[in-house]
């Protein structure tokens, strides 16, 4: 087994010399991993672990690899998770928990190589777990064993190792673990899948996880194929900015079916979704509404007119509310801002100017409410009526300034003056709605 590890870390230029991080929980797998990794002379071994305090034993694991890192002058690093503080689905929350902690250490310690102990039965399981729940191309190959992230590779020296090997390893190397009670139990689906599913397929094929692997590689080659396909409409179509991905509707409706499906995967890979959730998605792109804002699943959902937005973080409705009083500038946001300065005998044409009277100051700006109404020559408008007809998308409705004096619009900055302001008199000011760039 130390050969099958020493021959997977030489694939991927890990030196004796490199530093490496193992993640180590104590169970035969990552204490397995980490023997290896001893015994092949590697110089700047790192070990975290995560005690996630739902078992009492955890203490006494902690206490372990504690005194096993300082009997061998491992550098260790520890961190508690308080179950408490966990709301929704513990194990993947545990597993981000997990993640973030890695990640902590590995900037730290100026370390490229974040090792995990995966191994061919997680890879079944998780690849058996996708297709119950569903999933992409990709997500039905199971687990990778090598994946770049930006500044550090995670690698799964065993994930071509069957468990019972294993932990034969481990007997005959007198390795020392500790066995997770939980990992018995029928709750979990994993575990579900683990005593259950993938014996009673054992049973029809003992050679089942060399035909698993032989699958495996099979959706990995059509996922490279498929992949240059979505990249170059991603490429061609999909244009990102720092708070979302933006495509057009026509676009995306021109792809099939099953590369829509790919497509999404791709762009939201960062949010686990299931493929019923991208599923969902496509319904809310296909609808005949011509404007949308859903938050789903954490990706803010945005389509105005024949534009789709996908944004990364929930997408929460603008507020603005200033009082303007004086002379000067108020910034609304990176991008506008409203410049207030002295002026006289001109005549105002643009939208996103009003000429005003000092005197009647203070006024107002602020985004705006339900049942909002602007007076025009021919009578009022309800403002969400003034920006339907003028096409504005809905993101954009959501950040347009009024102004407002005695709870009176005079004015929707960029879309409509009030009749109001040609009876205001002695006008000495200009009130502008300033624009960096048209994108806001």
């Amino acid at each position: 087994m130390e050969t099958k590890v020493l021959q997977f870390l030489n694939r991927y230029n890990v030196n004796f010399d490199d530093k490496v991080l193992i993640g180590v929980s104590t169970g035969v797998d990552s204490m397995t991993l980490l023997t290896i990794l001893q015994k092949l002379k590697f110089k700047n071994i790192i070990v975290a672990h995560v005690n996630h305090g739902v078992r009492k034993e955890s203490i006494d694991e902690e206490k372990f690899i504690i005194n096993y890192c300082h009997e061998r002058n491992l550098k260790y690093y520890i961190s508690h998770l308080n179950p408490n503080t966990i709301e929704n689905n513990f194990q993947e929350e545990a597993r981000n928990y997990r993640i973030k902690f890695f990640e902590s250490i590995l900037k730290q310690e100026n370390c490229k190589f974040l090792l995990l102990a995966h191994h061919l039965n997680d890879d079944m399981e998780t690849s058996i777990m996708k297709i119950i729940r569903g999933s992409n191309l990709k997500g039905y190959s199971g687990i990778d064993e090598c994946v770049y992230m930006k500044e550090y590779l995670i690698l799964r020296p065993l994930l071509k190792v069957l468990k019972e090997n294993i932990i034969k390893y481990a007997k005959d190397n007198n390795i020392k673990y500790f066995e997770d009670y939980t990992n018995t139990l029928n709750y979990y689906t994993r575990n579900r899948i683990r005593h259950h599913i993938i014996p009673e397929i054992i049973n029809e094929n003992e050679s089942f996880h060399e035909k698993f692997l032989e699958f495996k590689e099979t959706l990995n080659e059509a996922s490279k194929i498929v992949m240059e396909t979505c990249d170059k409409f991603i490429y061609q179509e999909v244009k990102r900015t720092n708070e979302y991905y933006f495509f057009t509707k026509k676009a995306f409706l021109s792809l099939s079916p099953f590369l829509q499906v790919e497509v999404l995967f791709k762009l939201l890979k960062d949010f686990n979704l299931s493929k019923a959730n991208i599923l969902e998605l496509i319904k809310l792109i296909k609808s005949d509404k011509k404007n949308l804002k859903v938050n789903y699943k954490d990706v803010g959902f945005v389509k105005e007119y024949e534009d789709i937005y996908l944004f990364f973080e929930k997408h929460e409705k603008f507020k603005f509310y200033k009082i303007i009083d004086s002379l000067g500038e108020f910034p609304i946001d990176e991008n506008r801002s409203i410049v207030v300065s002295k002026k006289n005998d001109i005549s105002v044409t643009n939208l996103n100017k009003v000429w005003y009277n000092s005197n009647m100051l203070p006024i107002i700006a602020r985004t705006k409410k339900p049942g909002d109404r602007i007076s025009f020559s021919y009578g009022t408008k309800k403002v969400s009526k003034l920006l339907i007809d003028e096409k504005v998308g809905i993101t954009k409705r959501d950040k347009v300034i009024i102004l407002e004096n005695n709870n009176q619009i005079l004015a929707v900055l960029g879309y409509g003056k009030s009749n109001i302001l040609a009876n205001i008199k002695n006008c000495d000011i200009m009130i502008e709605l300033k624009e960096k760039n048209n994108e806001y």
